[in-house]
């Protein structure tokens, strides 16, 4: 029999470099294997080679792919992962897109806010870890 391990994984891909590291920074004491991509075209590469992942937050607004692409390439490749769609901008149009085809399962507004995405890292890893074990 073997013995179930959790998915502690987690993607956040974001074109801004300062933005990544706050954002390893923030999980850095959390129990999570954190990891970035800063060139969103790349997406279908690691999750292939690193994944998967039990949740990826990406930014929206990104040149060559932008966060919804992002999380539609996240849908396509490992279903069971959360997807989180983080913008500094409050287009409806893209986030009712990212919902019915990137399936993203929570919006968050940057700026962040520190302990509510830390809760929300470990609720999303948690919702994967259940989906896996059913």
């Amino acid at each position: 029999m073997n013995t179930y391990v959790p998915n502690r994984k987690v993607l956040y891909v974001d074109d801004e470099a300062h933005l990544l590291s706050s954002f390893v920074s923030l999980l850095r004491k959390e129990k999570v294997q954190t990891s970035v991509l800063h060139a969103s075209h790349q997406i279908e590469e690691v999750l292939k080679t690193q994944g998967p992942f039990a949740a990826v937050f990406s930014d929206q607004r990104m040149p060559v792919m932008d966060g919804v692409g992002v999380l539609e390439t996240v849908s396509r490749i490992h279903p069971n992962t959360v997807r989180i769609l983080m913008t500094g901008y409050s287009d409806y149009a893209d986030t009712v897109r990212a919902i019915n085809t990137g399936g993203i399962s929570h919006f968050i507004a940057k700026p962040w806010k520190d302990d509510e995405l830390r809760a929300l890292v470990q609720e999303s890893i948690s919702k994967y870890n259940l989906v896996q074990l059913n």
